[in-house]
């Protein structure tokens, strides 16, 4: 047997240890040389496009300049009005709360705080805007002069070190530790009220006096600690807006300062005794800008958009607002054109543009201060405001409604038991959509809101909220009339907004574009118009609410223009009237809305806070908004402006009272035809038979005997329309809980306006004319003593009251000689115009 070879084995390679050493070695030096190299050429960047050193930006930057739409300047502000302080007059409480909150290491450290360093430069690498800015003094007073605290991510990163290399190189190796300070304590923005000429406190100096009424040397330890927490964020920490807010943050700051050894606990408790409110100054009623409110807007808008503060970085913000409506509304606020009732009754208002929904003016109120409260943007009950947004306008949109769809305006209530009442305390009965919009009524719109509920619990939700409205976490059945909390004039304008542009809701927006002027950045806004209904749905309401401005609401008329108006007002409780002994019939909130082809306007008029000497009853409340709309609608709305009716919407003259919606006869009372909107394939095509013309009857025989012709005839069919058992069936089916009482409506109706049916019998001349022999209910006619025996006579149906459908003529021709039946109908010319009931409208 051969023996097999044996298979060699491969060897491995034989590598000494120190080769492979000084393999990662070699890896971990590239390594590191190529991370020096970054570093290196980060750090060139840094230091080649820090910005240059200039002490005189220290003190200094441009001024954020505000535009009208038309490109005028409205506003200016910005420019550094700073009265200085020394580090020597800085009382040491300050200094102590100041390093103690801001830079514990101040007077360690040579520009940068390695270990808070460290920890927020990770954070921008990661993205945590919640890292901090662990940034120290020396690098706030860089930050604050020359760069932007604004920047995240890797802007933020360059800007980080940024601050580092200058606050290390620049202001460290050139000023002392307490240069700094002073620097510090000189440059920040502290905030203010905003108002004219003084847009802003800059400096501690300024912003002692302002808050305490004293110099920045005389401060306190609680007055020094609250300032010191003011540092961080001036507009949140203001004195005079947060007293909350600003306790909390002066405890943070006595804390600090024990665990860093400037007071003690005994010290830290004694401030913690002291009120905020007791140590400052009465505040000074400065002269505010007449757009102050505006102005404040376009701050908090463009603020909460950019992250960046118009007070601190120079911008160049160009508004949406229209100078001439402005100035009327500043003019209105002035009492100019409208002499209010008192100097606390107060409004807010709102303006939007049809075409783009931007915002043309506001009004935050009657002596309004800046940064205070903008009643434009409040939010109140809106009554019965509400309506065309909770109720019919979702009832056209989902459940296919008209401006003729029936309601009955009778007692009812929630559906908790709760009873619901009109304004008046009075109920109207039958009422079409357009009369209980026009006329306020509150049940009707119950009834609207319940059977959308009933159909579909999502469809009023999302027509409100596609409307930009919060209602809150439940839609209660009362927020059908209005009561529910949570709708101001600047959201109020945008939602009528979108009834009169067709469906299409805009978010209000009071800026087109900024400039931010340090880096050339443009940021714009475009709008967007988003469709949230029908165009049939949006006209339908506006020709109601036209209806209404033609009524009277909303107290303004312009030549020509049509103009869309809704009225609101809120009720008080029983128990807060009692509480405050004001009558009970006073109102907390009236609102009237008017728009226009143009512009929607909302207003809210009323009392900040309720008082035994202050408050508004409804006719005072109309009086008031009528006057102010009657005043301000001819200076803004343009003349010859309508509304133009879509093709898609059909307007149809309608029998009132029919169900479903008929057309009216030929001879239906004028009173009773209604010509309303309603959706294409909608809307009725089925003539209404209460008032169509009577049959004829038929059968006609005569007997003559020489003396007398006994006429006869066949009764004809009794009409539905005055058929006791229909009728009552009718009712029964379409008026629910009020049938019985429509029912005697109907049959008290009939009896005073319409009378029985029967038959009037004429003699028909030998020119053509009829003579009334007289009129029989049954079906047989004795004419005694004919002229002769050979006549014409003519029997037609006709009811003994309403005259105009009575029917075609049944001819019946006698002769002398001989026995004739004649069954012949004769049409007279159809009458031109209806008779006419005075019974007065059934609505």
């Amino acid at each position: 047997m051969k023996k097999m070879k044996k298979t060699k084995k491969l060897s491995k390679p034989n590598i000494k240890k120190g080769t492979v050493k000084t393999i990662i070695l070699s890896g971990l030096l590239i390594c590191g040389i190529g991370i020096v190299t970054l570093i290196l050429v980060f750090a060139l960047y840094v230091i080649i496009t820090s910005p240059d050193f200039v002490t005189d930006k220290l003190y200094s930057k441009e001024s954020t300049v505000l535009y009208y739409a038309n490109g005028d300047e409205m506003s200016r502000f910005g420019d550094q009005n700073r009265v200085l302080i020394s580090y020597d007059q800085v009382p040491q409480v300050l200094i102590d709360a100041l390093i103690a909150t801001e830079d514990s290491r101040y007077f360690q450290h040579t520009g940068l705080d390695v270990a808070r360093f460290t920890k927020a430069t990770i954070g921008q690498l990661t993205g945590n805007d919640k890292a901090g800015g662990a940034s120290t003094i020396t690098m706030q007073v860089i930050k604050q002069s020359y760069t932007s605290s604004e920047d995240r991510g890797l802007k933020g990163l360059i800007r980080k070190f940024t601050d580092v290399y200058m606050a290390i190189f620049k202001l460290e190796r050139n000023y002392t530790k307490e240069e700094i300070i002073e620097f510090y304590l000189n440059s920040q923005w502290l905030g203010g009220d905003g108002s004219l000429n003084y847009s802003g406190i800059s400096g501690i100096e300024q912003a002692a006096n302002f808050y305490f009424g004293k110099s920045a040397s005389d401060l306190s330890l609680a007055e020094a600690s609250i300032v010191a927490g003011m540092f961080q964020n001036p507009r949140l920490y203001n004195p005079y807006k947060n007293e909350e807010g600003v306790t909390n943050r002066q405890n943070i700051v006595l804390t600090l300062m024990v665990k860093h050894g400037y007071i003690t606990e005994e010290e830290k408790k004694a401030v913690q005794k002291i009120p905020v409110s007791s140590l400052l100054a009465e505040k000074k009623v400065t002269s505010s800008n007449a757009n102050q409110a505006v102005i404040d807007l376009v701050l908090d808008e463009v603020e909460a958009k950019t992250k960046l503060n118009p007070y601190r970085v120079p911008m160049k913000i160009y508004t949406t607002v229209d100078p001439s409506i402005q100035n009327v509304i500043t003019e209105l606020e002035k009492g100019t054109y409208y002499n209010f009732p008192n100097d606390v009754v107060q409004e807010g208002m709102a303006i939007t543009s049809m075409e783009d929904g931007s915002i043309k003016a506001i009004s935050g109120g009657r002596n309004y201060q800046a940064k205070g409260t903008n009643r434009a943007l409040g939010r109140r009950q809106p009554g019965s405001t509400a309506k065309p947004i909770l109720d019919y306008g979702p009832y056209i949109e989902y459940l296919n409604g008209s401006t003729y769809s029936m309601f009955l305006d009778e007692p009812s209530s929630y559906s908790d038991g709760t009873r619901v009442r009109n304004s008046d305390n009075r109920y109207t009965g039958l009422i079409t959509m357009r009369n209980a919009l026009s006329n306020s009524r509150n049940i009707p719109a119950l009834t609207a809101f319940q059977r959308l509920q009933a159909a579909d619990a999502s469809y009023v939700p999302n027509f409100v909220h596609s409307l930009g409205i919060d209602y809150g976490k439940n839609l209660y059945e009362s927020a059908s009339i209005g009561g529910f909390d949570g709708i101001s004039p600047l959201e109020m304008s945008a939602a009528y907004g979108a009834f009169g542009r067709g469906g299409y809701y805009i978010e209000p927006y009071i800026y087109t574009k900024i400039e931010i002027m340090e880096n050339s950045e443009v940021i714009e806004h475009k709008f967007e118009k988003e469709k949230v209904m029908s165009e049939q749905t949006a006209y339908m309401i506006t020709s109601m609410l036209v209806t209404a401005g033609k009524n009277g609401i909303g107290g303004t008329w312009v030549s020509g223009t049509e103009l869309a108006a809704k009225t609101g007002t809120t009720t008080i409780d029983e128990q807060k009237t009692e509480a405050l002994g004001i009558p009970a019939t006073a109102t907390m909130d009236q609102w009237v809305n008017v728009y226009s082809p143009e512009y929607s306007i909302a207003t809210w008029i009323g009392y900040d806070k309720l008082s035994k000497e202050y408050y508004l009853t409804s006719n005072a409340g109309i009086r008031i908004k009528n006057g102010m709309m009657s005043a301000i609608g001819q200076k803004i709305f343009s003349k010859n402006k309508t509304f133009t009716r879509p093709t898609t919407v059909i307007e149809c003259a309608v029998e009132i009272g029919t169900f479903p919606a008929m057309l009216a006869s030929d001879f239906t009372p004028s009173n009773l035809i209604v010509n309303e909107l309603f959706k294409e394939g909608t809307e009725p095509t089925e003539v209404s038979t209460r008032f169509s013309k009577l049959n004829a009857p038929t059968g006609g025989s005569y007997t003559f005997d020489g003396n007398k012709v006994n006429l006869k005839w066949t009764n004809i069919t009794t009409p539905d329309v005055a058929n006791p058992t229909t009728l009552k069936e009718y009712f029964n089916n379409n008026y629910g809980a009020y049938a019985s009482k429509y029912y005697e409506d109907r049959i008290s109706y009939n009896n005073s306006y319409i009378g029985s049916l029967g038959y009037q019998v004429y003699k028909k001349e030998t020119n053509g004319t009829l003579t009334l022999l007289g009129r029989t209910e049954s079906n047989n006619f004795e004419v005694t003593n004919p002229t002769s025996g050979s006549n014409t006579y003519v029997i037609k149906t006709a009811y003994s009251l309403f005259k105009a459908n009575l029917s075609d003529g049944l001819v019946i021709n006698t002769k002398s000689d001989i026995d004739s039946n004649v069954d012949e109908i004769i049409k007279p010319p159809k009458p031109t115009t209806p008779t006419t009931p005075t019974k007065p409208d059934l609505e």
